[in-house]
C-alpha cells in the first residue's frame, strides 16, 4: 500500500543539491558525470530511501511506550542517573618511606600553599603535581584508605601520613580543600523524555526486524522457484 510518487524523490532531490551543492543543478550535474553516474540512477535510489523509509513508518505507526515502560527502566539503570559524592583536596603521594611522609607532613603545616606546590612538584606522580597537588575525587574512585581520609577528614585540616597497603604500597598526606558535594539523583521526569525515546527507537527496531523476517518466511513452503540444477539442499 505504499506509493512513492515523483513529486517526492524530486522533494528528496532539491534536498540532496542543497545540501551538498548550495542548490547548484549545474555542480550537481558536474559531480555525477565525474562519478559517471545518471541523474535517472540518482532518482531511482532516492525513490528506493523514500520506500524503505514509508514502510519503516508503516509498520511502525502502531509503536507506543507505555508509562510503566519508562518508570522500569528508569529503576533498572537508576545508576545512570546518579551521581556519587565528590570533594576537593590535595594530597601527595610520597612513597614508601614514613620518615619521608612524617617529614613531608610536617613541613605541609608549617609552609602553607607554597610547601604544598614545592612539594606536590617534587613527588608528582600524576598531573596533580603540576597544580600544587589539587585534585577532585569521586567516592569510591579510588584506594579505600584514601576514600575514607579524603571524605572523612574536617575541611582545610591535612590529614596524617596514612599508608595504602593495597594498590600503592605507598604513603600519602592529604587535605580535603571544600565540603563534601552531596551525591544526588537526577528525577525520572528530568529524564523520562529521553528514557521514552530509547526505547521508542530500541521498540520500533525490533518491530521492523520482526516484520522483515516474517516477511522473508513467508516465501518459504513452495514460493521461491528455482532454475533447474539451483535447488538449495537443503532449502534455507
Amino acid at each position: 500500500g505504499i506509493t512513492i510518487g515523483d513529486a517526492e524523490v524530486q522533494k528528496r532531490l532539491d534536498q540532496l543539491k542543497k545540501t551538498y551543492f548550495n542548490g547548484s543543478d549545474a555542480k550537481y550535474k558536474a559531480q555525477i558525470k565525474k562519478q559517471h553516474v545518471t541523474d535517472a540512477q540518482i532518482r531511482s535510489d532516492l525513490r528506493s530511501q523514500a520506500i524503505s523509509q514509508a514502510l519503516y513508518d508503516k509498520v511502525t505507526s502502531s509503536v507506543k511506550v507505555p508509562q510503566s515502560q519508562v518508570d522500569a527502566y528508569y529503576k533498572s539503570h537508576l545508576s545512570l542517573y546518579q551521581q556519587p559524592a565528590t570533594r576537593d583536596v590535595r594530597y601527595i603521594l610520597v612513597g614508601k618511606s614514613k620518615a619521608t611522609a612524617e617529614s613531608v607532613y610536617n613541613q605541609l603545616k608549617s609552609g602553607g600553599d607554597k610547601a604544598w606546590c614545592t612539594l606536590a612538584k617534587k613527588y608528582k606522580k600524576d598531573s596533580s603535581g603540576d597544580n600544587c597537588g589539587k585534585a577532585t575525587f569521586t567516592k569510591g574512585q579510588t584506594v579505600a584508605v584514601f576514600d575514607n581520609a579524603a571524605f572523612q577528614t574536617a575541611t582545610k585540616v591535612i590529614h596524617p601520613p596514612f599508608y595504602d597497603p593495597t594498590q600503592y604500597k605507598a604513603w600519602f598526606v592529604m587535605e580535603p580543600l571544600s565540603a563534601v558535594k552531596k551525591a544526588k539523583t537526577t528525577p525520572e521526569k528530568q529524564v523520562a523524555a529521553s528514557i521514552r525515546q530509547t526505547l521508542l527507537t530500541q521498540d520500533k527496531s525490533k518491530t521492523m526486524s520482526d516484520f522483515v523476517t516474517k516477511t522473508m518466511k513467508g516465501f518459504c513452503g513452495g514460493k521461491i522457484k528455482y532454475a533447474v540444477g539451483y535447488t538449495a539442499s537443503p532449502d534455507p
